[in-house]
C-alpha cells in the first residue's frame, strides 16, 4: 500500500517536473502550484528513503495517510491552476502563450490519470483508489445527472428572474431538463469539432461554436452583456474524454425517445365472437363448470394516452421532466378495429344454490400476445350472466354474438415520441367513429318504475305482464362516466314487470317475487335482469266466501330496481313492434 500511494504522488508531479522542451512546458513547470507539488513529492520521497528504525520514518499506515493527503492536496493545486490558466487565457482572448500552457496542463493531467489507472490494475478498484486520492471526482455531472440539471436550472432561473422575457421558451416553465440535454449535446459537438486540448489554436473556433449553438452559452452571453455574473463552459481535464465519446445521454431524438401510451381504463371494447361457445364434455369428476377460449374480433379501436411515468429509464430526460417530450398529450389508437382477440368464457357452478340459474357465465379478454412483436397486453373487465347449467355439447353463446366489454388494465404500448406525435395528430384529425351497432345497459345501473296499472291476484294468475314506465332517467353506475357506449334509459321508457311464483297452483299463502321482465327501447323488447323484490299474497278455493282481494300494488306505486346483469341493446337492424305489447 505504501509503495502504491508514494508512486502515485511521484507520478502526479513527474510530468510537470521533467526538463521542459517547449515554451508551454517551461511556463507550466514554473507555475507556483507545480513547484509546490514538486516540493511535496520530494518531501515524501525523503521520508520513504529513511533507514528502518529511524524515528522520523513514518509507519506504513502513516505513510499511506500522508501520501493520500499529499495526493489530494496536489490535485487540488492543479485544479486551481487549471481554473486560473483558463481565466488568464480568456482575458487575453485565448492568446497563444496562455492557451498553449492550458492545453499542455490538461494533456498532462489526462496522461497521469491514464497511467494511474493502469498502475493500479484497472477496474473498479483503480477507480475507487483514484477517487480516494482525488484523482477522480467521486461525483460529477457525468456520474450524477442531477448535477447537470441543477446547473441548468440555476442558470435558467437567474436569467428568467432578471429578464422575465415571455418570448423565451425556457422561461415558460418545465424546460430545465430539456435545456440541460441541449447544452451537453451542443457542448460535445463543438468540442469534437474543435478539440483545443490537442490543437490549442482551435479554442477560438470552439468558443464561436458554443455561442452559436449552445442555449446556455447564449443565455449567459446575454446576461453578461447586462452586467450579470454568469459561468463559462470551458472544458476541464475531467470533461475531455466524456465529451469526445459523448452519445446523447439525454436521448432527445424523438425517433428514439419513448412516448409510451397506456390504454385508458373503462373505455368500450365491442367484440364479436367468431365462433360459438360450446360446452365441453363433462369432466371425470362430474363437475359441470368449464373454461373455454374462443376467437373474437374487436369492432372498435382502443385508444391510449401518454404516460410520463412509463419510460425505459428513471434517469432519462423524459422521466425527469415530461416537458422534454414537447408536452405530449392527446390520444393515439393502440389497438385498431378488426384485431383478433381471445375471449375466455368460464362457467362457475354455485354449489348448493337452489334457484333456477345456478351457473354464472363470465366473459373476459386477457392476452399478452398482441402487436407486431406479440408482446402487448390487452385486458378487459369481465361481464357475467346467470344461466341454468347447460348440457355437454350445448351452444351457450352463438357465433357472431356481440359483447360489450370495458377496458381494465392500463396496459403500456411503447412507441417513439415521433410515432406518438404522428398517431396523435391522426387521431385528433379523424377520431374513429363511435361504435353504434350495440350499446350496453350496464350492470349496477338503477331504475325507478311507476305502475300504469295495478298488480292484482287475478292478473298474476292469468300470467299478465304489468305495464310501468321509468319515473326518472336511469342512474348509471358510479365510475362509469368514461363508458361512452353506456345506454341510459330515459324517463317515460316503457317497462313490463312480471311476478314469479314458485308454486302458482297452491291454495293459501304465496311467496312470490316481483321483477322487471323487459323494457322497450326503439320498439325492441330488451330482457333485463334485476334484483327481485318479494310479493306475498294469498288465494282461496273456488266458491269460498272471502272479502274482495285488494290490489297488491296500486296504480301509481313506485319501485327502485338494481340491474344485476349487463344487457346488449342493438341499435341497428331493428324491427320495431308495438310499444304497448304485453306477454300473457
Amino acid at each position: 500500500m505504501r509503495g502504491t500511494f508514494a508512486l502515485l504522488v511521484l507520478l502526479l508531479v513527474q510530468p510537470l517536473a521533467l526538463l521542459a522542451q517547449t515554451a508551454a512546458q517551461k511556463a507550466l513547470a514554473n507555475e507556483p502550484e507545480v513547484r509546490q507539488n514538486d516540493e511535496m513529492s520530494r518531501r515524501l520521497e525523503r521520508q520513504q528513503q529513511l533507514p528502518a528504525g529511524d524515528p522520523n520514518k513514518p509507519s506504513v499506515i502513516g505513510m499511506a495517510i500522508g501520501s493520500t493527503a499529499a495526493m489530494r492536496g496536489a490535485n487540488a493545486n492543479l485544479d486551481r491552476l487549471e481554473e486560473r490558466l483558463d481565466r488568464e487565457a480568456r482575458a487575453c482572448n485565448f492568446c497563444a502563450a496562455k492557451q498553449d500552457e492550458l492545453s499542455e496542463l490538461i494533456r498532462e493531467r489526462q496522461d497521469f490519470e491514464e497511467m494511474s489507472y493502469h498502475i493500479l490494475g484497472g477496474g473498479d478498484r483503480a477507480h475507487f483508489i483514484m477517487q480516494l486520492e482525488g484523482v477522480q471526482a467521486s461525483e460529477s455531472r457525468w456520474s450524477n445527472v442531477d448535477v447537470a440539471i441543477r446547473e441548468a436550472g440555476d442558470i435558467v432561473r437567474a436569467h428568467c428572474a432578471h429578464f422575465e422575457d415571455p418570448s423565451d421558451e425556457y422561461c415558460k416553465g418545465g424546460g430545465t431538463v430539456r435545456i440541460a440535454g441541449e447544452h451537453e449535446n451542443a457542448w460535445a459537438a463543438c468540442f469534437k469539432k474543435n478539440n483545443w486540448v490537442v490543437n490549442s489554436s482551435r479554442r477560438l473556433a470552439y468558443e464561436t461554436c458554443m455561442k452559436t449553438n449552445d442555449p446556455l452559452t447564449k443565455m449567459c452571453e446575454r446576461d453578461r452583456k447586462a452586467g450579470l455574473s454568469r459561468p463559462y463552459f470551458s472544458v476541464r481535464y475531467v470533461d475531455v474524454n466524456q465529451l469526445l465519446f459523448y452519445g446523447d445521454r439525454w436521448d432527445t431524438d424523438p425517433n428514439h425517445l419513448s412516448g409510451t401510451a397506456t390504454i385508458v381504463s373503462n373505455q368500450p371494447a365491442h367484440i364479436t365472437l367468431l365462433e360459438p361457445v360450446i360446452v365441453p364434455p363433462r369432466q371425470a369428476n362430474g363437475y359441470q363448470g368449464f373454461t373455454v377460449t374462443v376467437r373474437g374480433r374487436l369492432d372498435n379501436g382502443i385508444f391510449g394516452e401518454f404516460d410520463p411515468g412509463l419510460n425505459p429509464s428513471t434517469r432519462t430526460a423524459s422521466a425527469l421532466d415530461p416537458s422534454v417530450l414537447g408536452g405530449l398529450k392527446g390520444r393515439v389508437e393502440v389497438i385498431p378495429s378488426g384485431t383478433e382477440v381471445p375471449v375466455t368464457v368460464t362457467l362457475a357452478i354455485s354449489r348448493g344454490y337452489n334457484g333456477p340459474d345456478p351457473g354464472v357465465l363470465d366473459f373476459q379478454v386477457a392476452t399478452r400476445t398482441l402487436g407486431p412483436h406479440k408482446t402487448d397486453q390487452f385486458i378487459t373487465q369481465d361481464i357475467a350472466r346467470r344461466i341454468p347449467v347447460p348440457a355437454p355439447g350445448a351452444t351457450v353463446i352463438a357465433a357472431n354474438t356481440m359483447l360489450s366489454f370495458a377496458t381494465q388494465c392500463g396496459c403500456p404500448y411503447s412507441m417513439s415520441v415521433a410515432e406518438f406525435r404522428r398517431r396523435s395528430a391522426a387521431y385528433a384529425a379523424a377520431p374513429p367513429a363511435p361504435m353504434q351497432s350495440a350499446r350496453p345497459i350496464l350492470a349496477g345501473s338503477r331504475i325507478q318504475t311507476v305502475l300504469l296499472e295495478p298488480i292484482t291476484v287475478a292478473a298474476i294468475q292469468s300470467g299478465q305482464r304489468f305495464h310501468a314506465r321509468l319515473n326518472t332517467d336511469m342512474e348509471l353506475p358510479r365510475g362509469m362516466n368514461l363508458r361512452s357506449d353506456a345506454l341510459q334509459l330515459k324517463r317515460g321508457t316503457d317497462v313490463y314487470l312480471k311476478v314469479v311464483d314458485p308454486n302458482p297452483s297452491a291454495i293459501g299463502g304465496h311467496n312470490a317475487r316481483l321483477e322487471v321482465d323487459f323494457v322497450v327501447f326503439n320498439g325492441q323488447q330488451i330482457l333485463l335482469k334485476v334484483a327481485a323484490g318479494p310479493l306475498d299474497f294469498a288465494t282461496y278455493r273456488p266458491g269460498a266466501r272471502v272479502r274482495p282481494l285488494p290490489d297488491l300494488r296500486p296504480l301509481g306505486s313506485t319501485t327502485w330496481w338494481d340491474v344485476t346483469e349487463q344487457a346488449e341493446v342493438s341499435v341497428v337492424s331493428m324491427n320495431p313492434g308495438p310499444a304497448s305489447a304485453r306477454k300473457r
